[in-house]
């Protein structure tokens, strides 16, 4: 990207430098200290890159002194500590523009990490290297408008040239995804095709039943299932090794290669979009180090060395690694991590320790919109919505139009009215089970009522998850390691069913 930037940045320079025009290039960097440290490993890459691509092919600038075309300013530097170290490079970026845009002056790279995102123009910024990778922290809208405006010459006149004024910019990414998320900050900055907002007047209060939380029945239930747990897994280390190279032995990895695209945007708005592809190339790249492979698996799976390296010596393509070095490791990364997550699954036991969810944590007061209060008629559950006198449950949003879980509804609905189910919650979002994919907050605690030999009855004590499949292996793979780890929580629970996924009520029922 470096060597694009400035390989475009010459050849611009190439054609209006002789029509008085100067030309100014802006570097976005990730980390401060990669730049503005005296051996800062991307200062270092610019001044080689341009003394490469002088020699090679722009001869003309042999005379240049790398080190003067190129400052920085960063946040750091606006400290009265930072402006007087660098106080040229201050007055000059922030300052002086006019000195800027003069041909005499040699600063034409500018190098910075967000400080020059708002609140400074420059009219000659003809190209912008995006080389910070976070999208949160710099928007591209943010970025490419430090460069959206009419270039001017020396006699500070603007330039009406739809040739020359064209903005180049340099990034990582697909053109297409850095179109599509450009286009969607313009349309966010335009309020236009915004996710709808919910209308505040929709919006009720939901009241705790202080006589349903001390009843008999819900006090038997939260005394089931309110003690905490810690997993340990049990991984059978030959069999993990065996099936981890089994998989990493079918990797394909493809030579390293740097493929370059340069698109025009001629006309962009919401509605469409006209481009024209001006180059299309394709760079292999040669290996010139290998990082150490041990080390990046252990910070990425917490494995032992000891364990890592026992299957990269049973592996038989290890030497893909100079082929694309990054591409292989990230792979095999990805399968050690898959690998043991899926293995934990399989061999986890909980332990229940002496600590409990307590009843006081659930809130006296909830709100939500209308559209995810479902309410219930027969008095079988924690909250009433207020000033109403009726029961209610606040199920999840959804995937369809009405951004609510159809699901969810329907199951709510068939609970309240089968008159085999005693009691039944909305499990709370700080019911946290601990598993290997992260926590795991089952959906609903129900208590049925079912009568034995038609004399006796009998409460049965239920937790269940609600999906669209009643078929596990459907679901995310973290998804399902999430329910197996909580089947095995709930497994040591006196008189506590675990059901997951429950599709529909009909196969809930089917249970018991």
């Amino acid at each position: 990207m470096v060597n694009e930037t400035i390989r475009e940045h010459l050849g611009k320079k190439r054609s209006l430098n002789p029509k008085s025009i100067k030309v100014l290039t802006l570097f976005f960097i990730n980390r401060v200290d990669d730049y503005l440290l005296e051996d800062g490993w991307l200062k270092k890459m610019f001044e080689i890159e341009f003394k490469k691509l002088v020699d090679e092919k722009f001869i003309e600038y042999s005379d240049i002194d790398v080190k003067k075309i190129h400052k920085g300013y960063f946040s750091r530097m606006r400290s009265a500590k930072g402006i007087e170290r660098d106080e040229e490079a201050y007055n000059l970026i922030m300052k002086d523009k006019e000195r800027l845009l003069s041909l005499d002056e040699p600063v034409e790279f500018i190098f910075s990490h967000s400080a020059l995102r708002e609140g400074w123009d420059n009219p000659n910024v003809f190209n912008i290297c995006t080389l910070s990778y976070s999208i949160s922290d710099i928007k591209k809208r943010q970025e490419i408008g430090r460069g959206l405006r009419l270039p001017v010459n020396l006699d500070g006149e603007r330039i009406q040239n739809r040739e020359i004024n064209l903005l180049t910019v340099i990034t990582n990414e697909s053109y297409r995804e850095y179109i599509d998320q450009l286009q969607t900050e313009f349309r966010d900055e335009n309020n236009e095709n915004l996710p709808p907002i919910e209308d505040g007047r929709t919006k009720r209060k939901l009241l705790l039943k202080k006589e349903f939380i001390e009843s008999e029945p819900f006090e038997n239930l939260w005394k089931k299932i309110s003690k905490k747990a810690k997993y340990i897994i049990n991984i059978d280390k030959d069999e993990f090794v065996n099936k981890c190279v089994r998989e990493i032995n079918e990797i394909e990895v493809e030579e390293l290669k740097i493929a370059v695209q340069k698109i025009r945007i001629e006309e962009m708005d919401n509605e469409k979009l006209r481009e024209k592809f001006v180059m299309n190339n394709t760079k292999k790249v040669k290996l010139k180090n290998v990082f150490n492979i041990i080390k990046y698996i252990e910070n990425e799976t917490n494995l032992t060395r000891n364990t890592i390296l026992e299957i990269l010596l049973k592996i038989n393509n290890l030497h893909f690694i100079f082929k694309n070095q990054r591409n292989y490791i990230e792979k095999t990364s990805n399968i050690i991590k898959h690998k043991l997550t899926e293995s934990s699954a399989y061999k986890i036991e909980y332990i229940e320790i002496d600590e409990y969810f307590d009843i006081k944590m659930f809130n006296n007061e909830i709100k939500s919109y209308d559209k995810y209060i479902i309410p219930l008629n027969n008095n079988k559950t924690l909250y009433e919505i207020a000033d109403e006198n009726k029961d209610a449950i606040i199920i999840d949003t959804g995937p369809n139009i009405e951004g609510i879980s159809r699901i969810e509804r329907e199951f709510t609905e068939e609970l309240d009215r089968d008159s085999r189910i005693k009691l039944f919650i909305k499990l709370p979002d700080w019911y946290k089970i601990e598993t290997p994919a992260g926590n795991y907050t089952p959906d609903w605690a129900i208590i049925v009522e079912k009568l034995v030999n038609g004399i006796t009855k009998q409460d049965i004590y239920f937790v269940v998850e609600t999906k669209s499949t009643n078929d596990i292996n459907r679901l995310r793979i973290d998804e399902q390691i999430k329910l197996k780890s909580a089947k095995c929580r709930f497994a040591i629970m006196e008189d506590v069913s675990f059901k997951a996924p429950i599709d529909k009520f009909e196969t809930f029922t089917k249970e018991w």
